[in-house]
């Protein structure tokens, strides 16, 4: 069977990572790399030994898929020009800046009858894959993503470029709509807010609470899902999975502590962990996230399926992306759509340097 002509129009962070990937896998042949930029297209063509153009329509007829990690600003203009003739496309999360452009791309891949694949990855995480293979139903879930400003994505805020992960997840999990959400958030380095809290709640009565903010000091990447049956945690960093499985009687209301002697008090301390609360702790296997995405985006391409993240899913999570930012912006003490000032040189800059001035005199 004859190789998935593929191409990859982005060659920044992402796009090269994909580069390097698809090289690896047997079901692809890497065509040629596409950036506006001549510094990137040089480095594509140095580090791959890979045709290279400004243009991404130049081999449009060369390519049988594409993988779009271009900035989320162009996702929907590009992904059009490729959907429109037939080409089955992979596009970097999240799927545009907006749910108007997100249906169009679902439309028209529908109506060219092609693979659309959205970059959730921690779809593929396999601290995630463990944990909902073991609960279901959800009744609370709590999700914390924080990382440090990476100065890429700022075109978007912190929903679309982080937030947005969690979304998807819990879009997924929960598998119902959302009826109402709250949220505030803040602006520090532009006109997209940078950090943003979210409280979600889904016709089936579940509830979420989504934090993310990518000013933070450390990284952190973590949920948390409560059902009748358990108290699950999953740490995507370390890949470690915690499940508290909740026993019969309590489940049936069958302990009341408040009517217990101490003496009764006392043996239910001794059993209460591992007789009415079991915990199962899960170090799932490792393995690349990235590369098992770009593995099923052949899958579906071969089996004309519908990938693991399809564009509906990714069409979805950014309808609650946009429904969250819309509440911070009617919730914002200032308006984060605002159009910033921005002080040259940074004055702690000029500050830092009159005081080293005046050691050094």
């Amino acid at each position: 069977m004859n190789p998935i002509r593929i191409a990859v129009v982005g060659y920044g962070h992402l796009g090269k990572i994909h580069t390097r990937i698809l090289r690896t896998l047997p079901e692809f042949a890497v065509v040629a790399v596409a950036d506006p930029s001549e510094a990137a297209r040089a480095q594509a063509a140095e580090t791959c030994s890979l045709p290279t153009s400004a243009d991404h329509r130049e081999w449009i007829d060369q390519v049988d898929a594409v993988v779009l990690a271009s900035p989320t600003k162009f996702h929907n203009r590009v992904a059009q020009d490729f959907l429109q003739v037939g080409k089955h496309l992979f596009v970097e999360k999240p799927l545009t800046a907006s749910s108007r452009e997100a249906e169009e791309l679902v439309d028209l891949a529908r109506r060219s009858r092609v693979a659309l694949q959205v970059g959730h990855v921690e779809r593929f995480n396999p601290a995630w894959t463990t944990l909902t293979a073991k609960i279901a139903k959800p009744r609370f879930i709590e999700a914390r993503r924080e990382g440090m400003f990476s100065f890429r994505s700022t075109d978007i805020g912190v929903v679309l470029d982080l937030m947005v992960h969690d979304l998807d997840l819990i879009a997924s999990l929960v598998g119902a709509p959302c009826v109402d959400v709250e949220a505030c958030g803040t602006s520090l380095l532009g006109r997209h807010e940078d950090v943003a809290f979210a409280k979600l709640r889904f016709e089936t009565g579940c509830t979420a609470i989504v934090h993310a903010s990518r000013v933070a000091t450390s990284a952190t990447r973590q949920i948390r899902v409560q059902t009748d049956e358990a108290f699950a945690s999953a740490n995507f960093q370390t890949r470690s999975v915690q499940i508290t499985h909740i026993g019969d009687a309590l489940r049936n209301g069958e302990v009341d502590v408040e009517r217990m002697s101490p003496a009764e008090k006392n043996a239910l301390k001794e059993s209460l962990n591992g007789d009415l609360l079991r915990t199962e702790r899960i170090e799932a296997e490792p393995n690349d996230a990235i590369t098992a995405e770009l593995s099923d985006f052949a899958g579906a391409i071969r089996q004309g399926r519908q990938p693991r993240v399809s564009g509906s899913d990714g069409l979805t999570a950014v309808r609650l992306a946009e429904q969250i930012i819309e509440a911070i912006h009617q919730n914002a003490d200032v308006d984060v759509r605002r159009e910033p000032t921005i002080v040259r040189p940074p004055h702690w800059l000029r500050v830092n340097e009159t005081v080293r001035r005046r050691e050094a005199g």
